[in-house]
């Protein structure tokens, strides 16, 4: 039997049970079609999401967010990293030789100029004044020496004047070149005034220090006024 709203009129009495029973009759006749709308907007819900390429399944969504990171994104990650480490490492080493070899230069011009300060303030070396202070260098060397001229010749001499402080360089770096016939020199300062010597080069001198597998080169200039710097 079918059933409609125009079979209820109003102003009539009904009994209870042919009201439920037409109530029922009503709600079987709509369920259906609230049932086939609510189909049709999860399936339109459904379609947006895979054309977005979003998930469909919110179930699997927070599987996934609780897993993290998955092998193949580590792997990823990883592969990344060393990709990075290969190109950036080689010239972080080189940087670094470099910053070497520029600081033992600069290191070098003010050991030279303390001992110019040395011989113009008279410092006291076991309890005597020397007539002067200068540094010793040779080709080659890794080092190189400030001194006591204690015999008053302006120039260093083994055994005979006082070793002040003897000066690594840094690593890999050394003594290329000085300019002059001799490979080696001694830079001596005589106090008051002060007065400079160079013994072994030329006038003005010039003190090349290199780096080791590298041509990477830095210069050190000392003239007759006392001028000293590097470059």
């Amino acid at each position: 039997m079918t059933y409609s709203f125009a079979s209820l009129r109003a102003g009539e009495f009904y009994p209870a049970s042919l009201l439920l029973r037409r109530s029922c009759a009503l709600k079987a006749h709509f369920t259906p079609c609230a049932l086939n709308l609510n189909k049709i907007r999860s399936a339109k819900l459904m379609l947006v999401r895979i054309l977005l390429g979003l998930n469909t399944d919110p179930k699997i969504k927070m599987q996934k967010t609780k897993k993290g990171f998955n092998l193949v994104e580590m792997l990823i990650v990883l592969g990344v990293v060393i990709f990075l480490s290969a190109i950036l490492l080689p010239s972080y080493g080189s940087m670094r030789a470099k910053f070497a070899l520029l600081r033992s230069a600069y290191q070098l011009a003010q050991d030279i100029k303390m001992a110019r300060e040395m011989a113009i303030s008279a410092m006291v070396v076991a309890g005597v004044t020397p007539p002067g202070y200068g540094v010793y260098l040779a080709e080659g060397d890794f080092d190189y020496m400030i001194y006591a001229d204690t015999n008053g010749n302006e120039i260093f001499n083994a055994g005979g004047d006082e070793d002040f402080k003897s000066i690594d360089l840094e690593n890999k770096v050394y003594i290329q070149d000085i300019s002059g016939p001799t490979s080696s020199v001694s830079i001596n300062f005589t106090g008051p005034d002060p007065n400079i010597s160079i013994i072994g080069s030329s006038m003005p001198a010039v003190i090349t220090l290199g780096l080791e597998g590298s041509s990477e080169t830095k210069n050190i200039h000392i003239n007759g006024i006392g001028l000293i710097y590097a470059e």
